[in-house]
């Protein structure tokens, strides 16, 4: 399996992780250990950051948001993603590249971004960017064990954790770039793995987002502003705001499906929910907005 000492702590006392020799568990120089499970990944969620017995998405909301994903669905906010981080690394090569995919699910966006950026490397004529794949370091961690057991499973080359966002068990500046997607973050963590000049890249519902299915579940549908406005902290510094918007078509099974892989599912009855199955196919809006800060 992939090393993954270089940037990982012990989250208990914040020591560096060490690869034992059998290569089935880390510990630290406190005699903190913590096995790496047959998938691959690494579970470093302490049981005080835990809320629940199973935090995070069930088995069933995961597999409802893979099949929904694998349709292509939210393809266009991957692309657009992707096309940020590339640049990014093309601007500041100089050297080893870490992106971190916080709150990554079942690596769906991690595995498309290794795909366009593989695939960016084989198009590019230039010899000194030939293979630029090759040095970057992929991560992702999220606090659901059942996501990052699909994640690690599907890939091997990316190095997976079970964690939690708001105390992320990695090194202090040893990111290049962060990238969320509808995951709930803390900035000073994010400030605090992030390198200098390194960009984070967040992706927030707008205010539309899924609007056709909120009326149908909902009472009332209140439309707030666009989420995510106000400006980070001091720490980082807000370079743009883009927003990206389109309509899918989506049939009853999918309609379940990703009402299944959102807060709604949470926040409705089911027989809220059941006035989904009276309908055969929707026209649905998605509307992102995607912002894009840098460590000043």
């Amino acid at each position: 399996m992939l090393d993954v000492q270089n940037l990982t702590i012990c989250p208990i006392c914040r020591e560096p992780l060490i690869l034992g020799a059998e290569k089935n568990a880390y510990s630290c120089l406190n005699n903190h250990y913590f096995d790496v499970a047959r998938q691959g990944y690494i579970n470093l969620l302490t049981s005080n950051q835990k809320k629940s017995k199973l935090p995070g998405d069930s088995k069933d909301m995961v597999a409802a948001r893979r099949l929904f994903l694998q349709n292509g669905h939210y393809k266009k906010i991957s692309e657009k993603l992707n096309a940020l981080i590339i640049a990014d690394f093309l601007r500041s090569r100089l050297g080893p590249y870490a992106i971190l995919d916080l709150g990554c699910g079942e690596g769906y966006y991690t595995g498309r971004l290794m795909a366009d950026a593989d695939r960016t490397a084989s198009e590019n004529s230039d010899p000194s960017q030939a293979d630029y794949h090759d040095p970057v370091n992929y991560y992702g961690i999220d606090i659901s064990k059942e996501a990052v057991k699909w994640a690690s499973s599907d890939n091997k080359r990316a190095i997976w954790i079970v964690g939690t966002n708001y105390h992320l068990p990695l090194k202090n500046a040893s990111f290049d770039c962060i990238f969320s997607v509808f995951s709930p973050v803390l900035w000073s963590e994010c400030i605090r793995i992030l390198k200098q000049k390194g960009l984070f890249v967040r992706i927030l519902p707008g205010t539309r987002h899924l609007i056709e299915i909120r009326d149908i579940i909902y009472p009332k549908t209140i439309l707030n502003e666009d989420a995510g406005k106000s400006e980070p902290p001091n720490g980082l510094q807000h370079l743009e705001t883009e927003k990206i918007e389109y309509t899918i078509d989506l049939n009853q099974n999918e309609l379940l499906e990703l009402v299944q892989m959102t807060p709604h599912y949470w926040k409705t009855s089911q027989t809220d929910k059941n006035a989904l199955k009276e309908f055969s196919a929707l026209n649905v809006t998605v509307s992102m907005l995607i912002f894009i800060y840098q460590k000043s």
